[in-house]
This record gives C-alpha cells, structure tokens and sequence, in this order.
C-alpha cells in the first residue's frame, strides 16, 4: 500500500490506513475472535473482511516488547461462501 513491506511509526501507520481506505472505501471487518498469550506477549486477531465485493477469513499476528507492537503479520485465507437459499 505504501511501497515497503514494514510501516514503522504512527505517521507511516496512519499513511497506510489512509490510502488503503481510499482504495477500498467499503472496507469492513467483522471480528470472530481475538487470542492473547501474555508469556509469548503476542495477540492474534481473527476477522471476516468484507471489501470490493469479496469476503475473505483473515487473521493478523502482532507481538509487543515494552507495551509497543515490533512484529506484525497478516494472513488471508479462502472467500467466504454465502449462504445458500
């Protein structure tokens, strides 16, 4: 979105969100579950997105050192299929 793999910082977190925003106006995440392990000191947070017409499963990994995020990655599974009528 910005043109490098890694967004350090609050202006550059803010960068990104802004243009991926632009890109995907009907973004949406729906959140199933959020897992923490405190000795790992890592969160993984798994959601439905819903954007352009497709709905995918996703989950995201951040792990923290001293209260801030220092790793963080995502992961997008297979469409969502809609329930059938």
């Amino acid at each position: 979105m910005t043109g490098d793999a890694t967004v350090r910082g609050r202006d550059a977190l803010y960068d990104y969100w802004t243009k991926a925003l632009a890109a995907v106006p009907d973004l949406e995440f729906g959140l199933e579950s959020i897992t923490c392990d405190e000795n790992a000191q890592t969160v993984l947070v798994h959601y439905v997105s819903h954007a352009g017409g497709k709905t995918l499963r996703a989950c995201e990994l951040m792990r923290f050192e001293n209260g801030l995020q220092v790793y963080g990655e995502a992961f997008y599974g297979a469409d969502v299929a809609e329930p059938s009528q």
